[in-house]
């Protein structure tokens, strides 16, 4: 399907949900609007449609559709025919809450973290072809996040939280939860899993710190066959923030400290300066490295890495406006965001 028929058939969505909640406070009679939205944005021609009310959006592999959240669900909608599908309940999530959830290669499942009755958030997953989910972890201690999914999508490697009684942290480290069977296994602590080689032979970790004195990331290669450490890489007075993304051919891409973007060859241990200039904690890379997309709050700016070129989008929004993470097409010709209005007044 070309991309002028995906957004033509866009103009076809004519059912979207309320684009307000307005409530009064009974104390104060404060009036709150929020107003959540998912847009499509056409990279080529910079065409912006609006489509439906949510977030997190997110395109599903190698169909026609979105994944997005209303609140706490989570649909799918066909941007041909436009049906609109319930997939999952997430429970605990609100407007605006900070969610990620994460696809399946095959686009079959997603995972994502949410409120397991434990006051905790375990990890959830669900089927995008049959809907319903369920709670693969339901462990009271730990905290787990979305995790990310490898071995012909039949495993889940994830962040987990774990603290004791009293709700202290004990520790945190990357765990691996196979998606039926629940094998448990936890790799190593004080670590965020970033991705996996092609042949999924390696796994890269990364840990950053900043304080008063001293900041920097260390970037980890995990042999996943020997189930140990096989190499590390430290990268002073840098903090990699939210972003940081692991290509096939073990590069790592990433922002420094809300400036430039570099890459780092983990095998060479090359580094090179892709782009100069302001960045910020949340950025998100094109599926072929070639463009980064830098969200600034409440503008975006999207970065050609080979030209040095970029473009804003969204400019001239007020201050309450919000933008999520964005969601790149496969082929990297457009990209999906969430567009957040948040208002309160007195009457």
């Amino acid at each position: 399907m070309t991309q002028t028929l995906k957004i033509g058939s866009i103009l076809l969505l004519l059912y979207l949900l309320p684009a307000c909640d307005l409530s009064d406070s009974e104390n104060y009679n404060q009036v709150v609007i929020d107003s959540t939205s998912v847009y499509l944005v056409n990279i080529e021609n910079d065409r912006t449609t609006k489509i439906i009310d949510g977030e997190n959006p997110m395109f599903i592999p190698n169909t026609n559709k979105i994944l997005y959240r209303d609140v706490d669900k989570i649909y799918s909608l066909d941007l041909i025919t436009t049906e609109n599908k319930y997939i999952s309940d997430m429970p605990g999530s609100s407007l605006h809450l900070y969610k990620k959830m994460y696809l399946s290669k095959n686009g079959h499942y997603v995972s994502f973290s949410a409120n397991g009755g434990n006051h905790n958030n375990d990890l959830y997953l669900a089927s995008t072809i049959t809907g319903g989910s369920v709670n693969v972890t339901n462990s009271p201690l730990r905290w787990e996040s979305e995790g990310i999914f490898f071995n012909n999508d039949s495993k889940l490697m994830y962040s987990e939280f774990v603290s004791d009684e009293k709700g202290n942290l004990k520790y945190y480290g990357i765990s691996i939860i196979e998606l039926f069977g629940n094998n448990f296994v936890f790799l190593d602590s004080n670590k965020s899993p970033i991705g996996f080689s092609q042949d999924e032979r390696y796994a890269v970790f990364s840990y950053s710190w900043s304080s008063s004195t001293s900041k920097g990331t260390i970037f980890y290669i995990y042999d996943m066959f020997n189930s140990s450490i096989q190499d590390t890489i430290l990268v002073e007075n840098v903090d990699t923030f939210n972003g940081p993304s692991l290509s096939n051919d073990m590069k790592v891409y990433y922002s420094a400290n809300e400036s430039n973007i570099y890459r780092l060859d983990l095998v060479t241990k090359d580094m090179n300066l892709l782009w100069s200039g302001t960045t910020s904690r949340d950025y998100k890379f094109s599926p072929d490295f070639k463009m980064v997309l830098v969200n600034h709050g409440n503008y975006l700016e999207l970065i050609n890495l080979e030209t040095s070129q970029s473009k804003n989008y969204f400019l001239n929004e007020s201050s309450k406006i919000y933008f999520g993470e964005p969601c790149f097409s496969e082929d990297g010709k457009s990209f999906l965001i969430a567009r957040s209005y948040h208002d309160e007044y007195f009457n």
